[in-house]
């Protein structure tokens, strides 16, 4: 109906590379006067098995996104979705169509 016949590969939000996916975490406690810190993000993410991070951007809301390589999002997805402790202390992680607001530079 479109006239398209394939949809676009997901790429990442923050800088278009078609082979990384980028990944929001927010937790439900958190708020922008109380932000999630990349050190606190680097250590839950790694114990879930991602692997080495990029850069972790702050969003106006106090969550972070990342990129992370098209597998192993998919990989840390899965691995939150059954982790049971972190979803019982508010722990959320999921892989947008948009990005949150991001502070102006």
């Amino acid at each position: 109906m479109s006239g398209l016949y394939d949809v676009e590969p997901a790429r990442s939000l923050l800088t278009a590379e078609p082979g990384e996916r980028t990944i929001h975490v927010w937790r439900e406690s958190y708020d922008s006067s109380n932000s999630l810190s990349p050190s606190e993000v680097t250590k839950i993410v790694k114990s879930l098995g991602s692997g080495k991070l990029g850069r972790i951007s702050t969003c106006d809301d106090g969550s972070v996104v990342f990129d992370l390589g098209a597998k192993k999002a998919d990989l840390l997805l899965e691995s939150a979705a059954n982790d049971a402790y972190l979803h019982s202390i508010g722990w959320h992680f999921e892989m947008p169509d948009s990005l949150p607001a991001m502070p102006q530079k």
